[in-house]
């Protein structure tokens, strides 16, 4: 039985990998939201939405939740249907009401109006009018959304889908790309254009690509595909030579899948069958597989015998209609395979689970104690959106406190530039907790590359901790000039980088997830085992709510209390095992971004935090 298992695993590792990913993302907002919304369950959609705003979800994460399924919409605009649109867009609207000047619910609105236009019949009056109500919306708002380079992106990208030409666009893109270059969304929007209005543009746009986006060429024409799935003869005798001249240069499987895909749809068979004989049988297996390429291109190829089980290509094999093709035959093994697997997984964990010691009220018990003797105080931290009323106040970005030993900027040594002031804490004005100074500032500077881009590392030459026992109050350090004109990827919004965001507290508490590796051994010592009891099974269930809950009721910064991470626990590292104690905890809000929505700890042993031995904290951040 092991060996038979063996053998399946192997054969369809691929599979599995597939739906785990899948699987993974599912639990997720965002793409709970878009499988919804997918299955046209707007009931149940309703109600998961609801759900997000009873536990605060929706307004607390509703940035990462609203901005990041522009992914899912963009790769399968028919989810956006006329039954759709409307719960979407009121639940945009809902996170949009609690942040009106958030830059974040802006994007998220403009975005889906875009993504919804896109999905509409071509040249269609309801297309055009979904174009200008798009566009309306983005006049209306422009004060706002114009200093945003994915907003101007977006209107650029609205404007491609008009039926006629736009005015001076080459000089307003231009203009656009000189303020942002190799901005992919702006590099996008003007490939829709020109495969929209001016093909015989293409190639030279897509060829003379700044240097940082040249190698995105394939997933360009990957995207200039989604606005022409299925190019007219006419539009596709003015591209087609941008095609061929672009393939010549970058002759990579991507591109040779999108030659492929848009010839079969246009009836360009000879053209098709030349760059399908150069794909792999699973490329191939992708062009046959895509809803827009007709049935008709796969077989007037077969027809006109250009690729047959004649030509001896084993891997590369399309046999006549009537008989099992090379193809079918792999997809029904790894079918057959799957199916083994999945039935030997199961049967091979239900045999684990059945005979695994079952989990007792003696270890809930343990459970429940070790986190009642985690907890710890903390200091919840609110940002106010307003600068700070005086040189020593607690901020996110602005102008650093300075003292005696304090008054140069410091410098990020991989790149030269002055590192980014995130953030100070003036402890005077926080509740008082245990080991943690009463009086004077902690300040905290992160390493950035030249566009603003963080360098965290481990290396601590990537970050500096300022503690001032004794701050200045009329003494503050000047902005760098490099830092004036906020880098394009700053993790600090254009007001907060400039002038400051002052920050206010509170008291609080907070225990340890499971997930911690403090609690980590009741996890692994869980896994795959059932409870002892209904009893303790409902104690399990309560268990996980309670988890739920805590975790959708933090806050996004805090002193104290426990680390948080989006990905895992570095204190599984034996080096940082002891790093109990969290001198700042930074998440993401509308004035603060670390990569994808990432999250900050800077943490240090409860020993160093007495001696005020703060050169010995760490430093880490990461994101999704």
């Amino acid at each position: 039985m092991l060996r038979t298992l063996f053998f399946s695993l192997l054969l369809s590792i691929t599979c599995l990998a597939s739906f785990a990913q899948v699987a993974g993302k599912s639990s997720e907002p965002a793409y709970q939201v878009i499988f919804l919304a997918w299955e046209n369950d707007f009931d149940a959609l309703d109600q998961y939405l609801d759900d997000l705003r009873v536990n605060q979800r929706l307004h607390e994460n509703g940035a990462w939740l609203l901005t990041h399924a522009y992914f899912p919409f963009y790769e399968n605009p028919q989810i956006l249907t006329e039954e759709s649109v409307p719960t979407i867009v009121n639940s945009v609207d809902s996170w949009r009401a609690a942040r009106p000047n958030s830059v974040s619910a802006l994007n998220a609105k403009a975005i889906l109006l875009t993504r919804h236009a896109k999905s509409l019949p071509e040249d269609s009056s309801n297309r055009q009018d979904a174009v200008t109500k798009a566009l309306e919306f983005m006049a209306n708002h422009a004060e706002i959304g114009d200093q945003d380079p994915h907003w101007r992106a977006t209107q650029l990208e609205l404007l491609a889908l008009q039926t006629v030409p736009i005015p001076n666009f080459e000089a307003r893109f231009a203009e656009e790309l000189s303020q942002n270059p190799g901005f992919a969304p702006l590099q996008r929007s003007a490939a829709s254009y020109l495969a929209r209005h001016e093909p015989k543009k293409l190639s030279e746009f897509v060829l003379t690509a700044d240097e940082r986006f040249t190698g995105m060429t394939s997933r360009l024409f990957s995207h200039i595909l989604h606005d022409l799935p299925r190019p007219s003869e006419a539009d596709w005798s003015k591209i087609r030579t941008s095609y061929l001249s672009v393939m010549d240069e970058f002759p990579n499987a991507w591109n040779q899948q999108a030659l492929a895909k848009a010839a079969c749809t246009v009836g360009d068979f000879e053209l098709a069958a030349k760059h399908i004989e150069k794909l792999p049988w699973l490329d191939v297996l992708w062009v046959w597989g895509t809803p827009d390429v007709p049935q008709t291109c796969r077989d007037e190829i077969i027809a006109r015998e250009i690729w047959t089980c004649e030509e001896s290509r084993s891997s590369q094999c399309l046999a006549q209609p009537e008989s099992f093709s090379w193809f079918e035959s792999f997809l029904v093994m790894a079918v057959g395979c799957f199916a083994a697997t999945y039935v030997s997984v199961s049967l091979w964990s239900w045999y684990k689970l059945r005979n695994a010691p079952r989990i007792t009220q003696d270890e809930i018990d343990a459970l429940k104690q070790a986190q009642d003797q985690s907890r710890l105080p903390r200091v919840r931290i609110e940002n106010t959106a307003l600068p700070p009323a005086d040189n020593v106040q607690s901020r996110l970005g602005g102008a650093p406190t300075a003292d005696e030993t304090h008054r140069h900027w410091p410098v990020t040594e991989e790149t030269g530039m002055p590192m980014l002031f995130l953030a100070q804490i003036n402890f005077s004005e926080t509740q008082p907790l245990p080991d943690f100074p009463d009086s004077g500032i902690l300040q905290l500077f992160a390493g950035i590359e030249t566009d603003g881009r963080l360098v965290f590392t481990e290396d601590p030459g990537s970050f500096e901790l300022r503690y001032l026992p004794n701050p200045e109050a009329d003494d503050t350090m000047a902005l760098p000039f490099q830092l004036e004109n906020v880098p394009k990827h700053s993790a600090l919004s254009k007001e907060a980088l400039l002038e400051g965001r002052a920050l206010r507290f509170e008291a609080d508490t907070a225990i340890a997830s499971i997930h911690h590796s403090s609690l980590d051994r009741f996890r692994q010592d869980w896994h795959n085992r059932l409870p002892e009891s209904d009893d303790i099974g409902a104690q399990l269930e309560a268990f996980e709510k309670a988890e739920e809950l805590e975790s959708a009721a933090a806050p996004t910064h805090w002193v104290g209390g426990h680390p948080d991470f989006v990905q895992e626990d570095v204190r599984f590292d034996p080096d940082w095992q002891e790093m109990d104690r969290v001198l700042l905890h930074l998440g993401f809000d509308d004035d603060l971004c670390l990569g994808d929505a990432g999250m900050l700890n800077v943490m240090i042993t409860q020993e160093d935090l007495r001696n005020r031995a703060f050169d010995k904290a760490i430093c880490t951040w990461d994101c999704s």
